[in-house]
């Protein structure tokens, strides 16, 4: 069972010469108390009004009534799992909102809350059972503190020729930083990133003054014309969030072209890939929105999204000057393992 809403008024349901107070057409909470009272006995259990609250005649009053929760059937449940699963062998990271959005056409998911958690409980029941990997479903909400420490030298030397890379950045012309509203999408844009040497920042909402006042000074300490991608939901606040971003990084950077672009969401996209939208939620912010539906940046699939985001990094890199630092990369990454043959060899960790 769970809760939802039915209207009630209150002169209506519960007239008033049942409380002996027919008169009284300006009630005062103080007043109210004991028709409260009165009121709340005369109701059932799954009419009542919050405690302490004072009702004005003719108020409506949103009550919690019992609704039943359609349970899925055996052979129901079985095929949204597969569904989940199909969909993330297709495309990997995805984060679980994008896998709700990825399936909400599905007649056992509704576009609600409510489907989100279906999909969300299903997702991690998956996982337990070993039928989902974990490291498919991102999760950039969360992270480990620790600093690199090694067992011995060698291990440091092992690792460094692992990890080794030349800075994509260094001899271009230009800087580029991506930007997303929330840690749900670095997870999802996190392969792209890190694949050209991106910073990808991610704000949070609105972003405090000082990341922002931050990330202005690594943009002037670099000194290039900045190109600023930015990713975040189409409503009122993701609007928003992102001309903050953009004013500010103008602000905390003034001798720094700033090039700022939103690549997602924007209002043709949502008739392009036939996004599914929310009405909007009134608000202070959504004063100057313009829109008439609201459009998650996960209802985008994000294979589609990692697809869009590399387009954009692309313009501003040569695919060749990529392919040539890479052969780069293979060769330094050899010296490195030649000297660290040479360095085990010299302190007896290799037998000759």
């Amino acid at each position: 069972m769970f809760i939802g809403l039915q209207q009630v008024r209150l002169a209506r349901d519960f007239p008033l010469e049942k409380t002996g107070r027919e008169s009284s057409t300006a009630t005062t909470p103080a007043r109210c108390c004991s028709f409260v009272q009165d009121w709340r006995s005369h109701c059932t259990t799954a009419q009542r009004v919050p405690k302490n609250h004072a009702p004005i005649f003719g108020e409506v009053f949103y009550m919690p009534r019992a609704l039943k929760r359609k349970r899925l059937t055996t052979a129901e449940l079985a095929e949204l799992e597969a569904a989940i699963i199909a969909e993330v062998e297709s495309e990997y990271p995805q984060s679980v909102r994008h896998i709700f959005y990825a399936l909400c056409y599905l007649a056992n998911v509704q576009k609600l809350e409510s489907g989100y958690r279906r999909i969300q409980r299903l997702a991690l029941n998956l996982r337990k059972q070993g039928r989902l990997p974990y490291e498919r479903i991102a999760d950039g909400t969360r992270y480990r503190i620790k600093p690199n420490t090694y067992g011995s030298m060698e291990e440091a030397i092992n690792e460094t020729q692992r990890f080794y890379r030349q800075a994509l950045w260094r001899d271009s012309d230009v800087y580029v930083e991506v930007w997303c509203e929330a840690d749900s999408m670095a997870g999802v844009l996190g392969p792209v990133t890190n694949r050209y040497d991106i910073s990808l920042m991610s704000s949070r909402g609105f972003s405090s003054h000082t990341f922002l006042h931050q990330a202005g000074v690594e943009m002037t300490s670099i000194g290039k014309p900045t190109f600023v991608y930015y990713i975040g939901d189409y409503d009122p606040s993701g609007m928003l969030i992102g001309e903050n971003i953009e004013k500010h990084l103008r602000n905390f950077a003034p001798t720094i072209d700033i090039h700022f672009e939103r690549l997602l969401i924007m209002p043709d996209q949502i008739e392009e890939f036939d996004l599914p939208t929310k009405p909007v939620k009134h608000s202070t912010h959504s004063r100057r929105f313009s829109g008439t539906q609201t459009v998650e940046a996960e209802a985008m699939p994000a294979g589609q999204t990692r697809d869009i985001l590399e387009q954009a990094i692309l313009r501003h890199i040569d695919a060749r000057e990529i392919e040539v630092l890479n052969v780069v990369e293979d060769e330094e990454r050899q010296a490195l393992n030649v000297f660290r043959l040479d360095w085990m060899e010299q302190h007896g960790g290799l037998p000759l």
